[in-house]
């Protein structure tokens, strides 16, 4: 449990995953336009991110899990800018799933 939270202040320092601009290399990458914002993206593409995860502390199987749990539930929708074509930017993509993790059963405080 006491490793579960400790992997949650890594990550609101940046770690133990991060997520790049479009064009950066990563074990997988999001969406980050219209309804599939945060949504695991098959293929990199001019309006993916790239999400790094470091394989020490977290598996990047497991989190590219979560990415897309968090997009099942709607945890991007509240961080969406925009009105024409909503989309999130990197800031906001890592608070949300910082957020979403702290509520998955594994990372609770609660046990």
């Amino acid at each position: 449990m006491k490793e579960a939270i400790d992997i949650l202040r890594k990550s609101q320092q940046g770690h133990p995953f991060t997520i790049h601009s479009p064009g950066s290399e990563g074990d997988f990458h999001i969406h980050s336009v219209g309804a599939n914002a945060g949504k695991p993206a098959k293929e990199p593409s001019a309006t993916t991110y790239a999400v790094r995860s470091d394989p020490t502390v977290l598996d990047p199987k497991f989190l590219r899990y979560a990415f897309e749990h968090a997009h099942q539930t709607g945890r991007f929708k509240k961080y969406m800018r925009g009105s024409v074509i909503e989309r999130v930017n990197v800031g906001d993509a890592h608070k949300a799933m910082v957020e979403h993790m702290r509520k998955m059963p594994i990372f609770s405080r609660n046990k």
